[in-house]
């Protein structure tokens, strides 16, 4: 029987903790190299990882996710954006790793360090919100960044279902979830804009 959802958020979140320290090492290592004189950003494989997680409700499945670039893990919880390696993120998962999804995006010019200093300004500690700023939140606006491609809705829906019925009726919190104040200004599509200026200011500093 699966954990109640905000003892699922409390789990990612541990996991991805620990996820984060396996990578300090490799994170190390590029910021030493992004120093470097005539260093050039790598071309980096994009994909994204999902696991489906708890019951399906009248059709309507809860998803966890992930970015991963070139084999680094990018996640968010209530520790904030977390690094780990592989798939980490999701092994608390019982569907894991049976039904979990990678998902091949492509291939990009990347420096990974670049990518966590421009989503972290959006995804800081303690902002988690099970429904309105979660991993699926993340997971889009990285993609979104990286690609311009976005995560596949049917990975959102149902927070986003849920997220509308909990502002206008307060329905989800009756199953235990409670709004987290530090996400009420988080804007999905605004954060997606920003960092799509972003991106074009970074292309265009590559070029000069």
């Amino acid at each position: 029987r699966p954990p109640p959802l905000p003892a699922m958020a409390v789990l990612l979140g541990k996991v991805a903790a620990e996820a984060g320290k396996a990578a300090a090492e490799a994170k190390s290592k590029l910021l030493g190299a992004r120093g470097a004189e005539g260093f050039q950003a790598p071309s980096c494989r994009v994909q994204v990882a999902v696991t489906p997680f708890g019951p399906s409700m009248m059709g309507l499945q809860a998803y966890h996710s992930s970015l991963l670039l070139s084999g680094m893990e990018y996640s968010f919880a209530s520790a904030g954006i977390v690094v780990g390696t592989g798939t980490q993120s999701h092994n608390i998962l019982e569907r894991y790793p049976l039904e979990t999804v990678v998902i091949d995006v492509g291939f990009v010019q990347m420096n990974p360090v670049d990518f966590e200093l421009a989503l972290r300004p959006f995804f800081f500690p303690e902002t988690y919100d099970l429904l309105r700023k979660n991993c699926n939140s993340f997971t889009d606006c990285a993609l979104a960044f990286l690609t311009g491609a976005r995560l596949d809705a049917r990975y959102t829906y149902l927070e986003s279902l849920g997220s509308a019925a909990d502002k206008h009726l307060c329905l989800v919190q009756l199953t235990g979830y409670r709004p987290n104040p530090r996400s009420d200004h988080f804007d999905l599509e605004e954060v997606v804009l920003e960092l799509g200026r972003r991106r074009y200011a970074m292309a265009l500093g590559a070029h000069r």
